[in-house]
């Protein structure tokens, strides 16, 4: 079934076929965007709308991806990250023993206060890391906190224990939520 609609930009009358219900067209007299929206009573609306394909043959026109697009598009870098602050979390806990124990790795040696002071600090510094990557990853995956998804993909960057692993998905990561359509999905 086809219907005539109006641009509302030059008012142009065009015929639509009725599978582009809903969708972004572009008008052949001015080349402007509008969205089609067929009068639909009530009662057929739901069954329309789960009836309309999914792709489009106008020209530029695109069918904008579902939620359950994108959370498919993020979700192997937001895996990706996870492991990555993993990772970062247990190469920072693996500081805790020989801090507690410092006669644990053999002799009794005295303990430098310098070293100390750095292993309590890498121990921070990863457990940190770690903590924000895995936090963000999983607000990634559930498209919630673009803030945190983004600090998530820059700390897994850091350079450290996992950067062989971190550098990769953090860039991978990056490059999925700087989309446009990646951004739309947070908000």
């Amino acid at each position: 079934m086809s219907l005539t609609v109006n641009c509302p930009h030059c008012q142009q009358q065009s015929i639509v076929a009725e599978f582009h219900n809903g969708r972004t067209v572009k008008c052949p007299s001015c080349g402007q965007s509008f969205q089609v929206a067929f009068p639909i009573p009530d009662d057929e609306h739901e069954a329309a709308r789960s009836t309309a394909p999914e792709s489009s043959s106008i020209a530029g026109s695109k069918p904008m991806p579902t939620k359950e697009n994108i959370r498919q598009r993020v979700m192997w870098p937001a895996v990706g990250l996870m492991a990555t602050g993993i990772l970062t979390t247990l190469m920072g806990l693996m500081f805790l023993p020989a801090l507690l124990f410092p006669g644990l790795m053999g002799d009794q040696v005295p303990v430098n206060p310098v070293e100390v002071v750095f292993s309590i600090f890498f121990m921070l510094l990863s457990l940190t890391l770690g903590i924000v990557t895995v936090y963000g990853s999983d607000r990634m995956t559930h498209l919630e906190s673009y803030p945190w998804s983004m600090a998530a993909a820059i700390t897994a960057m850091v350079p450290c224990y996992c950067c062989l692993l971190g550098l990769p998905m953090g860039i991978w990561a990056l490059i999925v939520l700087n989309d446009k359509e990646v951004k739309q999905a947070f908000k």
